[in-house]
């Protein structure tokens, strides 16, 4: 396929702020000679970022229209996959924000030179949406065909659309492995706390009806969903046991195993206090009921004013976000957007905390206060 041209014109750049997300950074080239593939149905165009503008920046939608200059946008929606291959929507935060609508194109802004992608403040957007080298505008119908799988756990339920989940080919096929999907869906952030069962297109599910032993998450890792059809792919069947050899993927099924409460350690210098989380008032976070991290904090005792402190966490492993990743202690305010499970010890945070993903720590054994 051939590059498009494009006479430069001028744009209205945005000032946005991106938040850290776990992505390659692309240095991008020094003549901002970037190329951007444009895909709509199955066609596409190659588009060079610097021929389209003269100016530092374009937006999406100038990408998007020299592409397609006929597309109606309005009734498009975007997919963005980076140079990673690093696609928003496997990031459950990102996921509802997937497809951008074709209306707001214009405030996407990338830089011609490394095709890193930032968005209009005004939009919110999480820092999943900063995509860091964009490779690919995946340009998308409401209309199209498409395969979708629900994460189901008790009464509550995430659908995953798969057009938007990074693929590997399996056995010739496109496909999204089983574990993304759950991931992707955020109905935990302890995947390992769940057994799983599977659901095919006509209802049979291998754990209830056919008396399988339910899958681990390590199983799932094996498993694939064909992006075209919803077919299962198995790289091999869970302990060899083809019940699991289903002809059609509808939904994944979280079912919850039995555990008993930790305890966390609250250190403050020479002082540490044993805090039993069993013991605290969880909150409803989605499908879960979680432990407040000023809970645990006020229920230490170890300070009668804890928004004078700053605080760290160490994993079971002795990873400490602030020595192993060189950053800053979080303080009471950040803390108030934490949370810990009862029975893991892993810690989620609050999407709009911004909080960088170093500091999701699995398995917390001790939480650190210290002076600033």
């Amino acid at each position: 396929m051939q590059t498009k041209l494009f006479a430069p014109g001028m744009i209205l750049c945005f000032i946005v702020v991106s938040s850290g997300c776990s992505q390659t950074v692309d240095p991008g080239r020094s003549d901002g000679g970037k190329v951007v593939r444009v895909d709509l149905g199955t066609d596409h165009e190659d588009v060079t970022l610097n021929e389209i503008s003269s100016s530092a920046t374009v937006t999406l939608e100038q990408l998007a229209l020299v592409a397609w200059p006929d597309a109606d946008l309005s009734a498009l929606g975007a997919d963005l996959v980076g140079v990673d291959g690093f696609r928003p929507a496997s990031k459950s935060t990102c996921r509802g924000l997937i497809p951008v609508p074709g209306d707001l194109l214009a405030r996407g802004v990338l830089d011609i030179q490394t095709a890193n992608l930032t968005w209009d403040e005004e939009l919110g957007y999480s820092g999943c949406m900063q995509v860091r080298g964009l490779e690919r505008l995946i340009l998308v119908s409401a209309d199209d065909a498409h395969v979708s799988v629900d994460v189901v756990l008790g009464q509550d339920s995430q659908r995953v659309d798969l057009r938007f989940q990074p693929t590997q080919e399996v056995d010739g096929s496109n496909a999204v492995a089983l574990d993304g999907i759950v991931s992707a869906s955020g109905m935990t952030q302890s995947e390992d706390l769940y057994l799983y069962d599977l659901e095919s297109l006509e209802g049979i599910m291998p754990g209830q009806d056919l008396s399988a032993a339910p899958l681990d998450f390590s199983a799932l890792k094996d498993g694939f969903v064909d992006v075209a059809d919803g077919g299962l792919l198995w790289r091999s069947f869970p302990d060899d046991d083809d019940r699991w050899d289903l002809k059609t993927l509808s939904a994944i099924h979280l079912i919850e195993r039995e555990g008993e409460p930790v305890s966390v350690q609250v250190v403050l210098g020479d002082q540490e206090v044993e805090v039993a989380l069993g013991t605290l008032d969880t909150v409803a976070m989605g499908a879960e009921r979680l432990v407040a991290l000023h809970e645990v904090i006020s229920a230490s005792g170890l300070a009668s004013t804890p928004e004078e402190y700053v605080f760290d966490f160490e994993g079971s492993d002795g990873f400490r976000p602030s020595l192993d990743k060189g950053l800053d202690p979080l303080d009471w305010e950040q803390l108030a957007s934490g949370w810990i499970h009862p029975i893991t010890a892993s810690l989620t945070w609050s999407p709009e905390a911004s909080i960088p993903s170093a500091w999701h720590v699995s398995n917390v054994a001790k939480v650190y206060m210290m002076v600033p």
